[in-house]
């Protein structure tokens, strides 16, 4: 008997895509599917597009439930979503996005036939008006099976719509089914702590497609700033969630790893934005926490250029001696 997969999409003031969105559900080839639409307090046609199409969903014995409350943001609109999962498998949709036609048997046919892993993630596309770009192009050094590190990091791709996790696993690090209400995050919170400890697959195809709508395009400084303070404090609380306090060597290293990512975010921001007091700020800040060459050469390039074009040329000669020992390794 084929698994049921649970999808979740949070929805507020959707009414110019959530069809699309819903619509690219009801097309999928996978047919064991219970969808579960939050309507985070929307004040315009939201409600009536999303009950239009349970009527279609109805006539055709499919699961939409549609769940309506005041907003609190995404974060709360998927922690009151997972009250409802009843499937074997999960994965988030935004709202603004849609899945592939295969994306939903893909990944789920993967897990069927990988019980060794905890999730599984795919390849996607975003989508800006006539240009279009893979959220990943390397999968060769990109994708590994142990993505914690990176994902506390922020340094792999973990969007909504790419990744599905098994739910027994999901429950079992959640069992009161309740997330960290946050307007950001929410996908760091369903993968990342279900990852620690375990393997997660790749489909190597493009399952998904983002996208980007002109108002995703207008972050300012501001908005910057507030998006890493966001995402730092999702990160921190998921460390929080992880380790107990006995295994505080461990918790204070991937707090760290946490920090240097803020820290180098915040220095990328301040350098765009010409702000040089936030760039030292952020810049002595990772200088306590042992700054890669990148980091040196980003901070450098701004503020003397001249011994940054000196550590260039040290990475280049690091990068030539690693691959001659790669080539000698593989001769011998």
């Amino acid at each position: 008997m084929p698994n049921l997969v649970s999808v979740i999409i949070p929805c507020y003031n959707g009414e110019k895509f959530i069809e699309r969105s819903i619509r690219s559900v009801m097309e999928q080839d996978y047919r064991d599917i219970e969808l579960i639409v939050v309507d985070d307090g929307s004040t315009d046609r939201s409600k009536e597009i999303i009950l239009g199409l349970k009527t279609k969903f109805d006539n055709e014995n499919r699961e939409l439930k549609y769940v309506y409350q005041e907003n609190t943001g995404v974060g709360g609109a998927v922690s009151t979503a997972l009250k409802y999962v009843s499937g074997d498998y999960l994965t988030l949709l935004d709202a603004d996005d849609r899945f592939c036609k295969d994306s939903i048997g893909k990944r789920a046919g993967y897990l069927s036939s990988h019980p060794d892993f905890a999730g599984v993630r795919s390849n996607g596309r975003c989508i800006s008006g006539d240009r279009s770009w893979l959220f990943i192009n390397d999968p060769e050094t990109e994708i590994r099976e142990d993505i914690f590190g990176q994902l506390i990091e922020g340094t792999t791709n973990n969007w909504s719509g790419t990744y599905m996790v098994r739910t027994d696993i999901l429950f079992d690090i959640y069992p009161d089914r309740n997330i960290y209400c946050s307007r950001y995050g929410q996908n760091l919170q369903i993968l990342c702590p279900v990852a620690y400890g375990r393997k997660i697959g790749y489909v190597d195809e493009v399952l998904v497609e983002y996208i980007i709508r002109n108002s995703s395009l207008t972050h300012g400084f501001a908005d910057s700033i507030d998006n890493s303070n966001g995402f730092r404090d999702i990160r921190l609380h998921i460390i929080d969630l992880i380790f107990a306090e006995t295994d505080s060597a461990k918790k204070s290293h991937h707090i760290t790893l946490v920090d240097k990512s803020y820290y180098r975010q915040l220095m990328n921001i301040a350098i765009a934005s010409n702000d040089d007091k936030l760039c030292h700020e952020a810049y002595s800040h990772l200088s306590e926490l042992q700054p890669s060459l990148d980091d040196k050469i980003t901070y450098y390039g701004k503020v003397f250029p001249a011994f940054s074009i000196v550590l260039r040329t040290i990475r280049k000669a690091k990068t030539i001696s690693k691959g001659i020992k790669k080539s000698n390794d593989k001769t011998n």
